[in-house]
């Protein structure tokens, strides 16, 4: 693979060649006409400046870069003099005229480097310089270029061949070819060359130098002329980015030179083009990539990078040292730098649609720096992102929901499509120019008959499209009428699945919307209280078909019974009916009970009559059935009672104070008094209950009249129980770390129920009862109570119980020698203890010592006031062991302690 020779400038940003998937590029012509030789229908060198001169290299070969004799600055058009055509291609190479020759043949080859086209792919004219072979030939090409947006991104592509003297000349006495750029000056009325744009604006190849990746050719002949071996360069792309010089004159110059000590030549091939230096791409991506990125090739690196912010060329240096590289190719001896970038959906969608390419460019010498250049780009896919959904209803109706989205919105000019495909030879059509097709972006669409479709959806922005498909089942329908039903409320009915369209395979599921119970048959049972909807489901293999079904409820009546009902003996009752339903259209008055559900005595009038009257004789019972014109039967009774009062109260023993409801029954009025007198009862006449706050047993008596002022007294008495007083007793007087139980008991004055909380969580309902305390480790416990009195008021109290911690310790050796130091040989404890016995025996069983107490309050070390001093019968004892036995009872607990060990005593 052959490596690509590129110059550019270090602050110019090199053209980015975008192209996207069947998407190609083209550039705006502005200044810079005729830059690529096409502008006119004939090639020619319009805007184009020629110049001619001699290699005049000194015999070092050292010299100034572009050496050129005296040189003659003119425009080569077939008018110019200087300017000789030739018919005949061999012509250019081997005749002496100097000439610059347009090729406009794309099928054309060079006839020394036979697999050389003389134009390039994506062009269809070239420019050939130095085309005759004299010596120290050299010829020019000038192009001045104003630089403004529309054209600041130039392209260069160049081919070029050079003979190869067997003995090579040194520096620039051999044939060259250089590239150079320039920055221009007025002054005074003159365009001056300031020098270069940029250091790495430059680019030569010398034919002494044999680049190793060029190709040769051998010796031989043309046109009756030989020549010798050479090497020559297939067709090369450069891009320049000038943006930065921007209203800037610049100077593009192509120069080739024959050597300058005898008639080797060089001779070569020039196309350009210019345009803008961001390019607005839009893409048709495939699967997976929102475009596929094709840089200027021959770059030593590329890297790219997202450029979220559209950040300007001269800040883009710094936006590529924070983000992160997307994709790099890298140049190697073999093999050219990968210069495309697949830019993934994924990393769109993150990035958004602004992106640059960081390259550089290989030096052509040591003395000219490889350039860094970035190239923006703005990437919109405008490929739609097409999808639907749909929904059957059962009736052979497909509705489409339209869920395409397309990249790029509200573009001026754009054409949106879609074009729907219903699979049974029915199409349907919108575009966003034709009104009248709004309703096809989601359209419905009725089958003739059941079955599988496949559906085809294919939506374009202008142009770019994308098909989506999906096979739909088109079933047949299980669908179904129901009949409406009327009903009284409660009533249960059957309701059945009327004329089913299919009879086999099919289930009914009814759901009632009113609670959400479901069932499945063909006949749905039930009874209902209010109006209700039932949603009816008809599920076949392949289609759901639901339809509903109400059923309106009409109520039973909702009769009222008002009237005289607390008589005295020999009053007449007058008894009034109201239907608050409005529904009730025939009545009867019946002293029987009609039943559930009540029906008419046929023996009995019916009457639309809602007043009834009677004197009773005794307490009895009234009905009235009604009846609505749906036939729903509903019934009232009220209760006529000859005057028998009753008194109740809501408690019967309270605590001092507490609040006692007293309540008459089956009179019309009362009126209470209390004894001993109850400063908190009201003394007024009312049919409404009465509170009392008895401090002590009451008796309440009631006077119950009848509505004819006619009484009866009845008495309610009211025990008043004390509030109890909380006392706690327990035994042992201490918590006992060696035994920690403790026997508790409730012994409150009218206290009959327990609720104990003891400090360590422990908690009991019981009268008495015993704990044992497993965390002893603390200062006291404290035990809480609640006691309650037979009706549940409450007193509280609470014992803070001392733990008493217990030791007793024996030492293991003594010296009674007079020191004052364990002189005498004692237990120590800090407690006090009932039936203490401390004996001392020698290894013969005597006993030596014995001290003895019914009650010994410890106090520590007392073994000065009653310990062995070693001695027996007034006489020491020998050094030894000796034998000691403690035995001793704690205060409150029976248990004996019995201790027993050895004690050295020591001299």
């Amino acid at each position: 693979m052959k490596k690509n020779f590129i110059f550019m400038s270090r602050t110019f940003v090199l053209s980015l060649l975008m192209m996207i998937v069947s998407v190609g590029l083209s550039y705006s012509q502005g200044t810079g006409l005729n830059f690529d030789f096409n502008q006119y229908p004939v090639g020619n060198f319009a805007n184009w400046r020629g110049y001619q001169a001699q290699n005049i290299t000194n015999t070092s070969g050292t010299g100034y870069p572009l050496i050129l004799g005296p040189t003659t600055g003119y425009t080569p058009t077939p008018q110019n003099p200087i300017w000789k055509p030739f018919n005949i291609p061999e012509e250019c190479y081997w005749k002496t005229a100097r000439c610059f020759v347009i090729n406009s043949n794309l099928n054309e080859y060079d006839p020394i480097a036979p697999s050389l086209k003389k134009i390039p792919e994506g062009y269809t004219r070239s420019a050939q310089i130095n085309c005759a072979k004299n010596d120290k030939n050299a010829n020019m090409l000038t192009y001045d270029l104003n630089v403004n947006d529309t054209n600041c991104l130039l392209t260069f592509n160049f081919a070029i061949l050079l003979e190869q003297p067997s003995n090579p000349h040194p520096g620039y006495q051999s044939p060259f070819f250089q590239i150079e750029v320039v920055a221009l000056d007025l002054v005074g009325s003159n365009l001056v060359e300031i020098g270069r744009v940029d250091p790495c604006a430059f680019f030569e190849v010398m034919s002494h130098t044999t680049p190793p990746d060029w190709g040769t050719f051998p010796s031989g002949s043309y046109g009756g002329s030989s020549y010798i071996a050479g090497i020559w360069q297939d067709w090369r792309q450069v891009s320049m980015n000038l943006s930065s010089f921007t209203n800037t004159k610049i100077r593009i110059k192509v120069t080739l030179a024959s050597c300058s000590l005898s008639g080797h030549w060089a001779y070569g091939y020039f196309v350009g083009k210019v345009g803008p230096s961001v390019l607005n791409v839009t893409a048709c991506g495939n699967e997976g990539e929102a475009a596929h990125i094709e840089a200027p090739k021959g770059f030593q690196s590329y890297e790219w990078y997202a450029n979220p912010e559209d950040r300007p060329e001269h800040e883009l240096g710094a936006v590529a040292a924070t983000q992160p590289i997307l994709h790099t190719g890298i140049a190697t001896l073999t093999q050219p730098a990968d210069n495309t970038f697949s830019l993934s959906t994924e990393t769109y969608n993150d990035n958004g649609e602004n992106y640059f390419v960081k390259v550089t460019s290989p030096s052509s010498s040591a003395a000219v720096p490889g350039c860094v250049a970035y190239i923006k780009t703005n990437v919109r896919p405008i490929k739609p992102l097409t999808h639907f959904t749909d929904s059957i209803d059962c009736q052979l109706t497909a509705v489409f929901n339209n869920l395409t989205v397309f990249p790029l919105e509200d573009q001026d000019g754009e054409i949106k499509e879609f074009m729907w495909d219903f699979g049974d030879g029915v199409s349907a059509n919108y575009i966003n120019t034709d009104p009248t097709t709004i309703d096809n972006i989601s359209p419905s669409h009725i089958y003739a008959a059941p079955g599988a479709y496949t559906v085809k959806l294919l939506a374009r922005y202008n142009g770019c499209e994308k098909e989506y498909e999906k096979l739909i089942n088109i079933p047949a329908t299980p669908s179904f009428h129901l009949l409406d039903s009327n009903i009284c409320m409660g009533q249960t009915i059957d309701i059945s699945i009327q004329n089913p369209a299919m009879t086999n395979d099919v289930v009914y599921t009814w759901t009632n919307l009113n609670d959400a119970t479901t069932f499945v048959g063909q006949v749905y049972s039930g009874s209902f209280n209010e109006r209700t909807e039932i949603k009816v489901s008809a599920v076949s293999p392949d289609c759901t078909y639901i339809d509903t079904v109400i059923i309106d409820v009409q109520e039973f009546p909702e009769i009222t019974l008002t009237g005289d009902t607390m008589l005295c003996d020999g009053e007449t009752a007058f008894i009034t009916a109201n239907d608050a339903t409005g529904n009730t259209t025939e009545m009867q008055w019946s002293l029987i009970n009609p039943g559930t559900p009540p029906q008419f005595n046929p023996n009995q009038p019916v009457t639309s009559n809602p007043i009834f009257t009677y004197t009773p004789t005794g307490n009895m019972i009234v009905y009235l059935i009604a009846r609505t014109s749906q036939g729903c039967m509903g019934s009232k009774s009220i209760n006529i009672m000859i005057t028998d009062p009753k008194a109740t109260a809501n408690k019967y023993k309270v605590c001092p104070g507490d609040p006692v409801v007293l309540t008459g029954y089956d009179a019309i009025e009362y009126s209470w008094v209390a004894n001993p007198p109850d400063a908190t009862l009201t003394q007024d006449t009312s049919d409404n209950s009465v509170t009392a706050h008895p401090e002590e047993t009451t008796i309440y008596t009631m006077l119950g009249f009848g509505e004819s002022g006619c009484s009866a007294a009845r008495t309610v008495k009211v025990t008043v129980i004390p509030y109890p007083e909380g006392e706690i007793s327990y035994s042992p007087a201490y918590v006992d770390v060696d035994n920690p139980v403790l026997s508790i008991k409730d012994v409150s004055k009218y206290g009959v129920r327990s609720s104990w909380n003891i400090s360590d969580g422990t908690t009991s309902e019981l009268r008495s009862f015993s704990h044992k305390f497993n965390d002893v480790s603390g200062q006291n416990v404290t035990i809480y109570l609640t006691t309650l009195n037979e009706v549940g008021c409450a007193d509280t109290a609470s014992v803070v119980v001392p733990i008493e911690l217990f030791s007793v310790w024996v030492p293991n050796a003594f010296s009674p020698d007079g020191d004052q130091k364990n002189d005498k040989f004692f237990f120590h404890s800090l407690n006090s203890l009932n039936d203490v016995k401390l004996e001392i025996y020698n290894k013969w069983g005597e006993k030596l010592y014995l001290f003895e107490r019914s009650l010994f309050d410890a106090q520590g070390d007392m073994s000065n006031a009653y310990g062995w001093d070693g001695k027996h019968n007034g006489k020491d004892v020998p050094v030894g062991s000796y034998v000691w036995r403690l035995t001793y009872k704690r205060i409150g607990n029976e248990r004996i302690y019995d201790k027993s060990g050895t004690i050295g005593l020591i001299r």
